[in-house]
């Protein structure tokens, strides 16, 4: 029996970057902030933080003098080229954890640990082979990681017979396209520390195996880009990111960091591009408008901008365009796609999105106080008033672009991670019950897809229908060495 290398359910690979040590220094200072008066007072409460902390001026520009624009992040924090890993933490399913710090190395030791994740994830390599692909100074960590449980040792897996033709619903914002020649992976996250605890079951690398031949990322928020499940494949994936014309604290640019890390077929295709093939998969970059700092008006530059893109998908079999997160923003709004996205894909037989509203609720609202750090002085101030504003499609605009598209199916997903097979995350059956009602009002064809985490909508003997646990499964912590077990 051949004896290969996998990782089982449970393991999680959490980074630490240099912004979230940022985020994490400028915490006290934000938090003082957020907790005084808004309004009249922000200067005043500026002028009280920077006293309170003086190392503020570390990072702050804080010019009290002047009427507008006193207090802002510093351009070479606001505007960072480049994100880096400073540590990754490796957590076996029983809770034993081994760290890397990075520091030192810059991210020079990156590329002998995509080996050691491309190697080690997918079931098919023993770990002598790992080790006769990786530099000797890195044994020590394959080792470490095997004694802990990170990885664990059993039969060689087989890649398993490509799926049939279809979409297949994985955690969170995971998507899995299959044509009949080829598959295509959406903002994956496998083996994430963004996981919750609790799950039964879940997907591994090593079940994706054979399934992928190209993969597409959405936009940078951390449960969409996660660039730890991406090191699990091979450097020559073709990946489709979203063009990022400046990074930021906001943004980082994706494909730069990919590059970085030692990918070889980086794709960051502007809106309306050329669809980018790949077998019988042709996948069209479309815009990406929502979900940004504001709902009306711009941040204090036009660059700190979520850059994201959504992606229509043609297949022989179907079209299906990917909504994501999107919604409305100052430069424009996801209907005024419709008409575009039509004439490229044709007839949509499935349109997918998020159903949740997300508003500007509090200053962390949905990256962590990074979207609060590039307004204005005046909007910052404001901040209160704008608290009810959406962000995102909602059921209504969900339903306003099935209407518009003409589209035969709509399903829901990205409502965070659950069981495969279990109930719905979150609030998503509310969610489907009023967007049933709102297809019903705008006269829509559309039909929701009854589909759950773990499903898929596939082809068959009899046409394309739901397809229960079509995607492989694994129980918690299985096959781990019974001295850990």
């Amino acid at each position: 029996m051949t004896v290969a290398l996998s990782i089982p359910y449970g393991s999680r690979i959490v980074p630490r970057t240099r912004v979230q040590t940022l985020m994490m220094q400028l915490d006290p200072m934000l938090r003082a902030l957020w907790a005084a008066p808004a309004g009249r007072d922000f200067k005043n409460s500026v002028a009280r933080v920077a006293e309170q902390f003086p190392q503020a001026r570390d990072y702050f520009d804080i010019r009290l003098q002047r009427d507008d624009d006193y207090f802002a992040l510093k351009d070479e924090l606001l505007f960072l080229e480049k994100d880096l890993i400073e540590s990754l933490g490796f957590v076996s399913p029983m809770g034993a954890a081994h760290e890397i710090d990075l520091r030192e190395y810059g991210e020079l030791l990156l590329p002998e640990i995509h080996k050691l994740l491309r190697y080690g994830a997918c079931g098919r390599y023993s770990l002598d082979f790992l080790k006769s692909r990786q530099a000797q100074q890195m044994h020590f960590l394959a080792d470490a990681l095997v004694e802990h449980g990170f990885f664990v040792e059993g039969p060689t897996r087989p890649p398993a017979a490509p799926l049939p033709a279809g979409v297949y619903r994985l955690q969170h914002a995971g998507l899995l396209f299959r044509g009949r020649e080829a598959g295509l992976l959406v903002d994956p996250h496998l083996h994430s520390g963004y996981e919750p605890p609790g799950l039964e079951a879940g997907f591994t690398r090593a079940a994706l195996e054979g399934q992928v031949d190209a993969i597409a990322i959405s936009h940078s928020h951390g449960d969409h880009w996660d660039p730890t499940a991406l090191l699990q494949f091979p450097p020559d994936t073709p990946i489709i990111t979203p063009r990022v014309p400046r990074p930021s604290l906001v943004c980082e640019d994706m494909a730069a960091k990919l590059r970085g890390l030692g990918f070889e077929n980086v794709h960051d295709p502007p809106w309306w591009a050329e669809p980018l093939r790949f077998g019988d998969i042709h996948v069209h970059p479309l815009p990406f408008y929502g979900e940004q700092a504001l709902r009306h008006g711009l941040a204090r530059d036009p660059d700190l901008r979520n850059w994201g893109a959504t992606y229509g998908v043609r297949t022989p079999d179907y079209a299906a365009w990917f909504l994501i997160d999107s919604g409305d923003d100052e430069t424009g709004a996801m209907r005024e796609v419709a008409a575009g996205a039509v004439e490229r894909l044709g007839s949509l037989d499935l349109l997918l999105s998020n159903l949740q509203v997300f508003t500007m609720y509090q200053p962390v609202y949905i990256n962590g106080g990074k979207n609060w750090l590039s307004l204005t002085n005046r909007q910052q101030a404001g901040f209160e008033a704008m608290k009810e504003h959406r962000l995102t499609l909602g059921v209504e605009g969900v339903a306003e672009l099935c209407a518009l598209t003409g589209a035969e199916r709509v399903a829901a997903y990205a409502h965070w991670w659950g069981d495969p097979g279990g109930a719905p995350p979150r609030n998503e059956i509310a969610l489907l019950e009023a967007l049933a009602g709102e297809l019903s009002a705008r006269r829509s064809r559309a039909q929701i897809l009854d589909w759950r985490i773990g499903d898929g909508w596939a082809a068959g003997p009899d046409g394309f229908d739901i397809v229960r646990d079509a995607m492989r499964a694994e129980p918690f912590g299985a096959n781990l060495p019974a001295a850990l077990g």
